[in-house]
């Protein structure tokens, strides 16, 4: 899906009053939404925020869902990718899950931006600090 600059003032407009609802009057979105390639079935995109609250980087992504009804799937990632991180595997947080909000339409996730290489040259090399996760892990409490 390409992005218009009407669909980029809207999706920008939408996101920082999300942030502000979530986060305070006190954050500001610096500079603006850079489209990132990837994403096989969401728009990604990085952003910068100033006064996050303390444990959320300012460096942060914004994957959008294609469809209004992802929000169940919405919440499948983040829980996998949340369980995922806990366990030690390279993989960018989800502090912030769209919560039956959408932004222009759709629903959404913001995740940490991890600075690196992709996930599949992570995999090529593997994870000197991971342990691997066993069925009797808990991943949901």
């Amino acid at each position: 899906m390409s992005f218009q600059a009407e669909n980029m003032s809207k999706l920008s407009e939408q996101l920082i009053a999300f942030l502000i609802l979530e986060w305070g009057d006190d954050v500001a979105v610096s500079g603006g939404l850079e489209r990132l390639q990837g994403g096989f079935d969401t728009d990604t995109f990085a952003f910068a925020v100033q006064n996050t609250p303390p444990g959320i980087p300012e460096e942060l992504v914004l994957r959008l869902f294609r469809s209004s009804g992802e929000s169940d799937r919405v919440i499948l990632e983040l829980t996998v990718q949340n369980a995922v991180h806990a366990f030690g595997h390279p993989v960018p947080r989800v502090p912030i899950d769209s919560a039956g909000q959408l932004l222009i339409g759709r629903p959404f996730l913001i995740m940490e931006r991890l600075e690196g290489s992709t996930r599949a040259s992570g995999l090529e090399v593997g994870c000197q600090t991971c342990r691997p996760i066993s069925s009797g892990d808990v991943l949901i409490t």
